[in-house]
């Protein structure tokens, strides 16, 4: 008995042995390099769909016993994109990994106007390039970085065609002053208050600070006039840093506008571009209609004459018991509302639905053709772009053309020049007719 145990054990011993060996049945070995030829230390080294793996020495050497079944290994380090290596017949794998750019070398632009790289900055920024803006298709290039910045809150003031767009940067900052950021386009300040049309008193009336204050309901502002097809990045400026350059008008953070520009390094020739968008938008939700009684009350419909202020509760008849007499009157061109057995009931009551007979289907077409040229020295770029947008709520429109003209120069090695020039013109219709 104690020797078939003993033959037992000895069979397990070799048995899980085996194991063990099969297991690991190959080791790889290897070195990681950079893009010039240098080992890498520190590197990550998996064998891929297992918790098996190493780390590569100082001069990026590394040893990996890999378990069976496995194809492939992944190697990681900070500031390098991961790199996938399938496995060959041969142990010996030596890997160049590529570093991984994007982020790390961002460039933003600084509350001074000079690029610098974001990770050399002392202080918090984002960055929205102009490919992420119009998305919507709607051009308004304050609304498009809704979601975008963290920190940024965007108001649009209404929902009819250039309405103005309020923005709020990390919350109230002051309870009487701005609390919008300040808006720079190309080295300019931009004043975004909100503008105040009344047609019948004052005409145009530009909201300062104490418009700004909380966040108020603007008809219009100056912000939505920036062609977003001619941005080329928005710099958010979230710290003190605002106002290195533009001192307490910034106090509340600043969107650096950098608008696109022809010429420049590797730019050569003309170029030609041209955007075209259309969007169609519908009213999502109404109220439910209630289309079952009538006006009045127990059971009787009171019509616009009588007396009784029960008339304006909506527990009057069964609608469909309801009809008109065919002669018109000041409250309706049908009739008056009668009874079905009353003798002068000729035609049946129809519902009227008085929220989805409002509502239209709303449209927006988007057009922006520019024309830019120049070589690495000098450049020049011209665009025009057009927005005919109608509402949802009908005589509500706006018609909106921007036309823009930049150019710049190197004189000299140290000396730099430019000249940009802004146009537009819009016409807006609102819910009360006005026109900016």
């Amino acid at each position: 008995m104690k020797n078939a145990i003993r033959i037992l054990i000895a069979f397990l011993v070799m048995w899980l042995t085996g194991l063990g060996v099969h297991a690991q049945s190959r080791t790889i070995t290897g070195k990681v390099k950079d893009s010039k030829g240098e080992g890498l230390p520190g590197v990550s080294v998996l064998a891929k769909g297992t918790t098996v793996g190493t780390y590569t020495e100082d001069d990026g050497s590394f040893t990996l016993a890999v378990p069976s079944g496995t194809t492939q290994l992944e190697f990681k380090y900070l500031g390098f994109k991961t790199s996938t290596v399938t496995l060959t017949s041969s142990n010996i794998m030596n890997v160049a990994m590529e570093e991984d750019v994007l982020g790390l070398n961002e460039v933003v632009v600084t509350a001074l106007g000079i690029p610098k790289e974001k990770k050399a900055l002392g202080y918090s920024t984002q960055a929205v390039s102009g490919d992420e803006m119009n998305k919507s298709g709607q051009g308004n290039p304050l609304s498009e970085l809704n979601g975008k910045v963290s920190g940024l809150t965007v108001i649009n003031s209404a929902g009819d065609p250039g309405a103005g767009t309020y923005i709020r940067l990390r919350g109230v900052t002051s309870l009487t002053g701005n609390n919008q950021p300040l808006i720079i386009v190309d080295g300019i300040p931009l004043d975004n208050s909100i503008n105040i049309y009344d047609p019948v008193n004052t005409g145009f009336l530009a909201e300062g600070a104490s418009g700004n204050n909380l966040g108020s309901a603007a008809p219009d502002n100056r912000g939505v006039d920036v062609n977003p097809a001619d941005i080329a990045s928005i710099t958010v400026l979230k710290g003190p840093a605002a106002t290195a350059l533009y001192g307490l008008q910034a106090a509340s953070g600043a969107l650096i506008i950098t608008t696109k520009k022809g010429g420049g390094a590797g730019r050569k020739g003309t170029n030609i571009d041209f955007e075209s968008s259309v969007s169609m938008d519908f009213v999502n939700q109404t109220p439910e209609l209630q289309d079952i009684y009538s006006q009045g009350n127990n059971g009787l419909y009171l019509g616009p004459t009588a007396a009784d202020g029960n008339k304006r509760l909506s527990w009057g008849a069964l609608v469909d018991t309801l009809y008109w007499d065919g002669i018109a009157n000041e409250y309706d061109q049908h009739g008056s509302i009668v009874g079905q057995s009353d003798p002068a009931a000729q035609d049946k009551v129809e519902i009227y639905d008085p929220v989805n007979d409002f509502f239209r289907t709303g449209s927006t077409f988007n057009n922006s053709l520019s024309l830019s040229g120049g070589s690495e020295n000098a450049g020049y770029r011209l665009s025009i772009g057009n927005i005919n947008q109608q509402g949802v709520v009908p005589l509500t429109n706006q018609i909106k053309t921007t036309i823009s003209l930049s150019g710049q120069a190197n004189v000299m090695s140290k000396v730099k020049t430019a000249v940009r020039s802004m146009n537009t013109s819009a016409w807006t219709m609102p819910t009360s007719s006005s026109m900016k």
